[in-house]
């Protein structure tokens, strides 16, 4: 089960509690693993389907989120969004090959560790960017305030999620 913990918070209530709204859709699945719901195959496909619809209004508030502040990593935070999707897309494609309960699991596994990953590399970095901004100073998309230029995130790079200290305005 995910568990909201402020270390996740992006310092933008709308946005954490779509976050919050995430986790909670991606607990009803895993949820609904541990019972006979994980072989009903109509409340499967409308978890799915919520799940994904709910996704793809959160990324149009992120992206919405970024007009205007030049945000370095901009463009490779959109392409992991429609990653995403498109896995999303294909799993649930893939549903009548493989059954709804089998289905479920599998987006429920990619999506709870997409969307943890997600948070602290992508949204945390532009959180911190974002905040930091004021005081011309470069922050990585780890939220780690660089010295130097900054630099393109590491592809597939590693996140500790254990690592990640709450972000707080200033």
């Amino acid at each position: 089960m995910l568990e909201w913990k402020e270390r996740f918070s992006v310092c933008n209530e709308e946005l954490d509690r779509q976050h919050q709204k995430l986790f909670d859709l991606v607990n009803e699945i895993l949820e609904a693993m541990k019972t006979e719901k994980s072989n009903d195959e109509v409340f499967i496909d409308r978890v799915l389907g919520e799940l994904y619809d709910y996704t793809q209004y959160h990324f149009r508030s992120e992206e919405k989120a970024f007009i205007g502040t030049d945000y370095p990593f901009l463009r490779e935070h959109i392409k992991a969004h429609i990653e995403f999707t498109e896995t999303v897309k294909k799993m649930v494609a893939e549903k009548t090959k493989i059954g709804a309960s089998l289905n479920a699991i599998r987006i429920a596994h990619a999506a709870s560790t997409w969307i943890i990953q997600h948070v602290i590399r992508f949204d945390r970095g532009y959180a911190r960017y974002l905040i930091n901004k004021k005081d011309n100073q470069k922050v990585l998309p780890n939220g780690r305030i660089s010295a130097g230029d900054l630099t393109q995130p590491a592809a597939g790079s590693a996140i500790s999620l254990t690592s990640a200290a709450p972000l707080r305005r200033e």
